[in-house]
């Protein structure tokens, strides 16, 4: 028998032979006792909040608290895909919890984090974080006169179904900006259900978001130009979109795996000035909208093919005067 250890000892033994034993060999029990298992409240539990309350549960890392919602039928849905939590559709309901999750439109974060002080629905020293992309951590500054915590995380994915996100969340960059405090917790939290994070600042976290709306969004917004220009061809759009899968996918792969300067190829990259030329006043004499697009986009890609370093300087100054 180890010493110091009796058969009536209700302590389990690897507490009992050096402080840093519960790490290794009772990891989940010293989980439990280190995080204590906080509360959390969503609010608002539209995709992201179901999602990440689904698997904060599932990983018994928060115990989810309340689920407040504009009608108590959506705040009953919300708590029966996440499996746990008290359904409420009335602010004045809500019982103070350890963290607050605000999953909200942007326009509304600020509003209801005014409310929570106000209505005394946020615990002192308590942790109040949201999930927008564009928005910083300060829309949150209210909550620091209940002395909040304060942060925000973007999980950079499209959160288009909660049932499948919550299989497919792993690996999944989060970038998180806030106070120190707030941060260790919330990259603890992220971390334990797959979460990869990397750190914003508040003040260029808006360059950060119209980022990813221009690789995400806009570029089905490109895509779609392109159907239609398929179209004015004369394809039909199903043919359209399977003549693109290949180019699209192809020049993806060549972006990742290249970078944008290298994979850039096409008639601007040889210098051809003739084609460019015909393919602007064809776009301007179709739709005036489309040859502005069109002369927008081969600006830019002019200056890709310039870094490129290929191009001759005849060539460049020809396109030049072609796209302005």
């Amino acid at each position: 028998m180890l010493s110091g250890v009796t058969k009536s000892s209700n302590i389990p033994i690897c507490f009992k032979i050096s402080p840093l034993l519960p790490k290794l060999l009772c990891g989940k029990a010293y989980s439990f006792f280190d995080n204590q298992m906080k509360t959390i409240n969503i609010i608002g539990a539209g995709r992201v909040g179901q999602t990440l309350a689904h698997l904060w549960k599932d990983q018994g890392f928060f115990t989810i608290q309340q689920i407040l919602t504009r009608s108590s039928t959506s705040a009953e849905k919300a708590v029966a895909f996440i499996g746990q939590g008290l359904p409420i559709d009335s602010l004045d309901d809500l019982q103070p919890a350890d963290l607050t999750l605000i999953s909200l439109p942007d326009q509304f974060i600020e509003e209801i984090s005014l409310e929570l002080v106000q209505k005394g629905k946020l615990k002192k020293q308590s942790l109040v974080f949201h999930c927008s992309g564009s928005l910083a951590s300060n829309v949150l500054l209210s909550c620091r006169k209940r002395e909040c915590s304060i942060a925000s995380v973007h999980p950079v994915k499209s959160f288009a179904d909660p049932q499948s996100m919550v299989q497919n969340f792993a690996g999944t960059w989060c970038g998180i900006e806030g106070d120190e405090q707030a941060q260790e917790t919330l990259k603890g939290a992220f971390e334990a259900i797959g979460g990869l994070l990397f750190d914003l600042k508040a003040e260029t976290k808006i360059h950060y978001h119209t980022a990813s709306v221009m690789v995400c969004n806009y570029l089905v917004t490109l895509m779609d130009r392109g159907v239609e220009t398929y179209k004015k061809a004369g394809l039909p759009e199903a043919v359209a979109l399977q003549l693109m899968e290949p180019l699209v996918r192809g020049t993806m792969d060549n972006v990742f795996q290249l970078g944008p300067v290298a994979a850039l190829t096409g008639p601007i990259t040889r210098g051809d000035t003739q084609v460019i030329a015909k393919q602007e006043e064809a776009m301007e004499q179709w739709d005036e909208d489309m040859g502005t697009l069109y002369r927008t986009l081969g600006r830019f890609t002019l200056n890709l093919a310039e870094r490129q370093g290929g191009i001759s300087k005849q060539a460049l100054s020809r396109l030049q005067d072609i796209l302005t």
